[in-house]
């Protein structure tokens, strides 16, 4: 799903909304934030979700005794084995170690995958929601994109996955001013409205 809106709408604020209600009903939420800075660091929203998985971020934590997630998230000496120098099999087999993680996650409680400011995403972690994309038809998970209207650079991946059945996209706008009063009247909770 992508959620598109103009600077301020509130998509942020629904994002969090929506992470909050998720969570308190069981499902595992984890969110990357992409920023320009980071653009050029190959799968770094896919290691902020991972570190984000109860199985990742557990004490005892799964990636400590797993090579490959182990080298993908950086926590051996060779910090950046995710993406210096390792072989099309290497990568290959870390792509599938990642799925196979995700999957089995939601297989335990549905999984919620958000992805904010996607204009961001560099093009390896294009390349795996992509890949992963076509293993989740029958697993609850969900992934969220979140993006500015008109922000540029999402094109490659909205194009990819917007041909899929279950793909959808929400444009917020802004409300009008019936429904601001009525949301200013709900969180009044009856008070009388104060002059303004």
């Amino acid at each position: 799903m992508l959620i598109t809106g103009e600077a301020g709408i509130g998509k942020s604020s629904l994002i969090a909304e929506f992470s909050r209600r998720l969570t308190a009903i069981g499902c595992v939420v984890a969110t990357a934030v992409c920023a320009s800075i980071t653009q050029e660091n190959a799968y770094q929203p896919w290691q902020q979700i991972l570190f984000a998985l109860p199985s990742i971020a557990a004490m005892d934590s799964l990636a400590l005794h797993d090579p490959l997630l182990s080298d993908f998230l950086g926590l051996t000496l060779t910090a950046d084995a995710a993406t210096a120098g390792n072989s099309l099999q290497e990568q290959t087999a870390t792509v599938h170690r990642i799925i196979d993680l995700l999957l089995a996650e939601a297989r335990q409680r549905p999984l919620v995958l958000i992805f904010e400011n996607i204009q961001w995403l560099d093009r390896a972690s294009i390349d795996l929601i992509k890949t992963f994309y076509r293993f989740i038809t029958d697993t609850p998970v969900l992934l969220l994109f979140v993006q500015r209207v008109g922000a540029d650079g999402s094109e490659p991946l909205i194009n990819s996955l917007a041909p899929f059945a279950h793909f959808h996209a929400l444009e917020l706008s802004p409300l009008s001013q019936h429904a601001i009063q009525r949301v200013i009247e709900e969180q009044l909770e009856g008070r009388p409205l104060p002059l303004l």
